[in-house]
C-alpha cells in the first residue's frame, strides 16, 4: 500500500514494527542473518505482487466515487441492505 500510494516505507521498519506485534515482550531483532532472510522474502513478495498486478498499481480510491447527492437516509440504507444480505448468506440453514 506505500508503494501506491508514493508513500516511502522502508523495509526494516516494516519487519521491526511485525516482530513487535508478534512478539511485544521479545527483543528488537538484531542486523544478522535472519533479519536478512526476513527482508529478502518480504521483496520477493513484493515482486511477486507487482507482477501478478503486471505492474499496474494504479487504481481509483472508493471513497472518490461517493458524491453530495448521498444523505444519511440513503447511507442508512444501503448499510442496512448489507447487513441483510450479509446475515442471508451467513445464516445456518
Amino acid at each position: 500500500a506505500g508503494k501506491v500510494e508514493e508513500q516511502h516505507l522502508r523495509t526494516r521498519d516494516i519487519i521491526n514494527v511485525s516482530n513487535r506485534y508478534f512478539n511485544p515482550s521479545g527483543e528488537p531483532l538484531e542486523l544478522d542473518s535472519r533479519f536478512w532472510e526476513l527482508r529478502d522474502s518480504i521483496v520477493q513478495c513484493e515482486l511477486l505482487m507487482l507482477r501478478v498486478l503486471r505492474f499496474q498499481v494504479s487504481f481509483q480510491h472508493p471513497h472518490k466515487v461517493f458524491n453530495d447527492d448521498l444523505t444519511k437516509p440513503i447511507i442508512d440504507n444501503i448499510v442496512s441492505d448489507l447487513i441483510q444480505i450479509y446475515t442471508m448468506d451467513t445464516e445456518i440453514p
